[in-house]
């Protein structure tokens, strides 16, 4: 499982069967919105375990992807909050590990999408219950 997959909280939105047997399974990423993770597979026989055709990550602009980490990254560029949600995923970092290397700024994007992913949570969570985090103008002394 990757970093993204452990981030993304999905909830079945709908499954499906075909006359061929293949189940396909529809989640929303309820901490991502505008992701949908769709699984295909079947089960071999009536004992047995589902066995994974594909797991695609579609986003709402159409874009498809194979990989969890590529769909979350594509999906945190769409965003437009990127310096503030970049600023507290970094302070999610240092607060969960303290200061580590490699520093934020040497971290490659997929080693931040994670920690960018909860921050957008955070801050959702934050609105639910109405606040919000804001970058402050700095004052010339």
């Amino acid at each position: 499982m990757s970093a993204a997959e452990t981030v993304m909280i999905t909830r079945p939105r709908a499954t499906e069967i075909s006359s061929t047997g293949l189940v396909r399974q529809t989640f929303d990423v309820v901490n991502c919105p505008g992701i949908t993770v769709v699984w295909e597979g079947f089960k071999p026989d009536a004992e047995g375990e589902f066995e994974t055709v594909s797991q695609t990550y579609h986003l709402s602009t159409g874009k498809v992807f194979d990989s969890a980490d590529e769909a979350l990254l594509a999906w945190d560029a769409e965003q437009t909050d990127q310096e503030i949600v970049d600023a507290l995923g970094e302070a999610l970092l240092r607060y969960r590990h303290g200061l580590m290397r490699p520093l934020w700024a040497d971290r490659s994007t997929g080693q931040k999408s994670p920690w960018i992913a909860a921050a957008r949570s955070f801050r959702r969570l934050l609105n639910g219950i109405g606040f919000d985090i804001v970058k402050l103008e700095r004052r010339s002394s």
